[in-house]
């Protein structure tokens, strides 16, 4: 660097740090460049995380999410650490203080980081395989949490998601969607900017504070103080099974099947919570997608959720006649073939079209109670329990964290297998 390229930067440096406007950041950042400091790459990935001095130089905007983690994952390097700083985001919850009593068994969630560590010190072919065994760890650990508390769970399933980023580049998008549930959008970057920028591209202070991670409960109680979450909302998480609204609202209803169908159908947003419940049935054992007609069911179903409209909810009307009228239409995933030929009895297993059918018949204010029990009493006794289908799909949007629904059909058909192995 010569003498007058240095007295530049420093005389650019003074001024930047005098007004700190991002105009004078972006002057001083093209200077780095052309001196060599920086390189123009460095500049470009600094600018996609939303350095408001690097945007400026570039005259863009940043990424929004799928094209940032797109751009992420173009490159084994930048891949494995930002699926490492993902990850890391989500540690805090994880860890955060507790009575021993409530400590979930194993430290599934340490190891995955661990080897999503060992994965960024060695990127390429091998990191894929060791990303995948990752996240079967933070799958384990994402299945013990659930009852423990969503933060848990969530915090998991960042982890899980984050690792299996390194051999599937739309996970490492689903962590940074989860990541921004469980804290911010706005922390999230923070925490790959400080991954993937050199020095003078470094966020200057850390954005998105977590939540002070002491009390599941008492984080309940406070947003249920503020009015950011309504009673009939946490009542109906702590019938489907949340041990924190449990302990907030006091001892948990029985546990039959009367008792949280109730909750479900009895509850204030009725039609929606039965027709997420619905979905969440069909979508546990049925393929969703437009080549079959319960497939196209569940998607107008979830259509419908999205978009609660009248024209909406005509499309589910149409489009639960045309599974019921279409019997073999059903085709099951595999997953459920093998769980079906693992089981000591022999199922009687439900009509796919009638299954698919009954949550758009939901959607379509058809009877909403009536469809529930017609779906539970099709379903055949052993395997997974409806209750906790229901749960994994309804307690997280209840309670605003994020929605399963619209985690599915932002990503996917095709990717949502990998998604409902963490719910």
């Amino acid at each position: 660097m010569s003498l007058v390229s240095d007295d530049r930067l420093r005389d650019l440096e003074r001024r930047w740090h005098a007004a700190g406007a991002p105009e004078d950041d972006a002057r001083l950042l093209l200077e780095r460049v052309r001196a060599g400091a920086l390189t123009h790459d460095e500049l470009g990935l600094a600018a996609r995380l939303g350095h408001p001095g690097a945007c400026a130089a570039l005259g863009r905007r940043p990424d929004d999410l799928p094209a940032l983690c797109a751009a992420l994952a173009a490159q084994d390097v930048l891949r494995a650490r930002a699926a490492l700083a993902l990850a890391e985001v989500a540690l805090p919850a994880w860890t955060w203080p507790r009575p021993p009593e409530e400590a979930v068994p194993g430290e599934w969630v340490r190891d995955a980081v661990a080897t999503l560590r060992a994965a960024r010190a060695r990127p390429g072919p091998g990191a894929a395989e060791a990303g995948l065994e990752a996240a079967g760890l933070a799958r384990d650990a994402a299945y013990e949490a659930r009852g423990d508390g969503l933060w848990r769970a969530l915090a998991a399933r960042v982890v899980g998601f984050a690792a299996e980023g390194l051999a599937e580049p739309r996970a490492l998008l689903e962590a940074a969607w989860l990541g921004a549930s469980l804290y911010s959008e706005a922390r999230c970057r923070d925490a790959l900017g400080r991954a993937l920028l050199p020095a003078p591209l470094q966020p200057s202070s850390r954005a998105g504070a977590p939540p002070e991670w002491t009390s599941e409960v008492e984080w309940l109680r406070r947003r249920l103080e503020a009015g950011a979450l309504t009673p009939d909302r946490v009542a109906l998480a702590r019938a489907l099974g949340y041990g924190p609204a449990h302990a907030l609202l006091g001892p948990p209803p029985p546990t039959t099947d009367g008792a949280w169908r109730e909750a479900v159908t009895g509850s204030p947003l009725a039609r929606e919570v039965t027709a997420r419940a619905l979905v969440a049935l069909a979508v546990d054992r049925l393929e969703r997608g437009a080549d079959t007609a319960v497939g196209r069911a569940i998607l107008a179903a979830e259509a419908w959720l999205l978009e609660p409209t009248p024209e909406r909810a005509g499309e589910a009307a149409r489009a639960a006649a045309e599974a019921a009228r279409a019997p073999g239409s059903f085709r099951p995933t595999p997953e459920f073939h093998l769980a079906s030929a693992l089981r000591v009895e022999t199922p009687h297993e439900p009509s796919g079209a009638e299954l698919g059918a009954l949550a758009a018949r939901a959607a379509a204010d058809d009877d909403p109670p009536g469809a529930l029990d017609r779906a539970l009493d099709l379903l055949a006794p052993g395997g997974v329990s409806p209750l906790d289908v229901i749960g994994a799909e309804v307690v997280p949007w209840s309670l605003g964290y994020h929605d399963p629904v619209r985690d599915r059909v932002r990503l996917g058909r095709d990717f949502v297998a990998r998604l409902t192995s963490y719910d």
